[in-house]
């Protein structure tokens, strides 16, 4: 099999792969965070190997081997295993369970600061204006006494 082939199979195989143990904890399509994710891990390889392909190609089939020949190597090889499957899996569990509470420091200095002007002062009525109403000063009043979430993270159940 050709280098080439290899390494499309290598990509067509570990794409899916990388996608199931993103999006299956996480129990929905709509985790962005997976999909941020996904986009780095499949573009930034795709680069390095097209340009390794290009000027060393016989560090690329090397690199593809995956019997490593050093018994450490072999050894730090199986002790990683279950931390890179515990980095793809976990983000999609705390997704859908909502086990990191949010960010509580900064959502309400966010969520005033789209109710009101620069200076805190209410912004002028307009078509594109946001003015602090009742309702969204309830809100914060809920989640700074613990009651709510402002963020946009929500437990998928």
């Amino acid at each position: 099999m050709s280098l080439r082939s290899r390494l499309i199979l290598r990509f067509s195989l570990g794409m899916p792969f990388l996608a199931a143990m993103l999006f299956i904890p996480a129990g929905t399509w709509r985790f962005w965070q997976g999909w941020t994710l996904l986009a780095i891990v499949f573009t930034l390889p795709s680069f390095t190997f097209l340009y390794f392909y290009k000027n060393d190609r016989p560090l690329l089939e090397r690199r593809l081997r995956s019997k490593e020949k050093l018994s450490e190597q072999k050894r730090l090889i199986q002790l990683l295993k279950p931390a890179f499957f515990a980095v793809l899996v976990l983000p999609g569990f705390d997704y859908r369970l909502g086990w990191s509470p949010p960010n509580t420091a900064s959502a309400p200095a966010s969520a005033s600061s789209r109710t009101s002007g620069e200076k805190g002062e209410p912004r002028e009525t307009g078509t594109d204006s946001c003015v602090p109403n009742e309702a969204n000063l309830n809100l914060i009043r809920q989640h700074l006494r613990g009651r709510s979430s402002l963020s946009p993270f929500r437990p998928v159940l």
